[in-house]
């Protein structure tokens, strides 16, 4: 980790289906304070989260995505795919490897405009979750209420912990409401990300995102992932899924028991932070 952003240090404003997140090419001491001043949306750049590089062995570089809250997120797809975007903007040779914090090396391809991300093997045992409450079997159907209301979710991990929760009107959803409720239910220790998730047909999802730290986003890379992977294993959808989010779709397929996640990710502007 090294010293604080000083003025004038070099940023990307980047965003994938419109998660949007400002990347440093540091991981500073003041991290979380940086994150939360750069991420508001009527006094700084504004963003989702952000991204900090660092070295790693092994692979091409290290990443750490702050959520516009100031905390660390362990694992993020649509910053993975904003990464490689970055790094093959300055030559670095594809695939690259990706360090991250919750799924350790990753690798990432770049194909035609789009990053082609292995997001690895779903977590399902409550431990790798985290969940509790339920022993430590697979998370799955879990009954609870909010407010009144019913909800069965399933729940799974990329590095990251998901509630997916299917339901039969994705626009009338109240995802602010429910979402901060699920994603800070007692049954998960460390919070959750939570997908709503209707399912069109046996090869497309639609879903809208409760992002822990965050609230909701116009997409989610790890929860699309979760998304399929669970419609998967209720036999609802195949093993090459189309997710329509609010802000655009992404690939989500089954390769070998690997989940893979194919999607766009661009640079919005580049500038410096400080006065």
């Amino acid at each position: 980790m090294s010293g604080a952003v000083a003025a004038g240090t070099p940023f990307v404003k980047v965003q994938a289906l419109g998660n949007d997140f400002v990347l440093f090419d540091q991981f500073p001491s003041n991290a979380s304070d940086i994150a939360r001043m750069v991420c508001d949306r009527h006094r700084g750049i504004g963003a989702d989260g952000c991204i900090f590089l660092a070295p790693a062995h092994g692979a091409d570089v290290r990443m750490h995505i702050l959520n516009a809250d100031g905390t660390e997120a362990a694992q993020c797809g649509n910053a993975l795919r904003c990464v490689a975007h970055v790094l093959q903007s300055r030559g670095v040779r594809m695939p690259c490897v990706i360090e991250t914090v919750g799924r350790g090396a990753q690798t990432v391809h770049w194909i035609d405009g789009m990053a082609d991300v292995d997001m690895g093997v779903p977590m399902w045992e409550a431990h790798s979750i985290p969940h509790v409450a339920l022993g430590d079997d697979v998370v799955r159907d879990v009954r609870v209420v909010i407010d009144g209301v019913p909800f069965v979710y399933d729940a799974v991990s990329f590095g990251n912990p998901h509630c997916v929760v299917v339901v039969d009107d994705i626009a009338a959803c109240d995802v602010a409401r429910y979402g901060a409720a699920l994603s800070a239910h007692a049954h998960f220790p460390e919070q959750a990300n939570v997908e709503f998730v209707y399912v069109h047909s046996h090869d497309v999802l639609h879903m809208r995102v409760w992002e822990r730290g965050v609230g909701e986003t116009q997409a989610c890379g790890s929860g699309a992932c979760a998304a399929m992977a669970t419609q998967h294993r209720a036999g609802r959808v195949g093993t090459d899924v189309t997710v329509c989010m609010p802000g655009g779709d992404v690939r989500i397929a089954l390769r070998d028991g690997h989940i893979w996640k194919s999607g766009p990710a661009e640079t919005v502007f580049v500038g410096r932070w400080g006065p």
